[in-house]
């Protein structure tokens, strides 16, 4: 169980989604619909969450994340290929036990086209 979940920027993730994830947090579930703007607002979004999820449109950089004091998970709502890729600092996230999760080809399939 989390205190506080965060979905830091429009993710993908469906209403009915997010009302499962609801289970998990003892707080109402924190959305927020567009991408930050600066560090400075990313940093103010989730300096109090345990549990983040994030799009591949933010960076969480060990900057940032080193400014969040309870953060344990973070949900990547986008593909995870390696750790040098990520928008999010894996490295420092692994020194600080904190847990990352991707999804493996999300949204990566091609449309086939047709060609005549």
């Amino acid at each position: 169980m989390f205190k506080q979940i965060v979905i830091i920027e429009q993710t993908g993730l469906q209403n009915w989604v997010i009302e499962k994830l609801s289970k998990y947090s003892e707080n109402n579930i924190v959305v927020f619909d567009n991408p930050p703007e600066s560090e400075e607002e990313t940093i103010k979004r989730i300096e109090n969450a345990d549990c983040v999820f994030v799009s591949w449109n933010t960076k969480l950089t060990s900057s940032i994340l080193s400014k969040t004091k309870n953060l344990m998970y973070i949900g990547m709502c986008c593909s995870l290929y390696e750790n040098q890729s990520s928008n999010v600092d894996i490295e420092y996230c692994e020194k600080n036990q904190i847990t990352v999760k991707g999804i493996k080809d999300y949204g990566d399939e091609g449309l086939v086209e047709d060609r005549k």
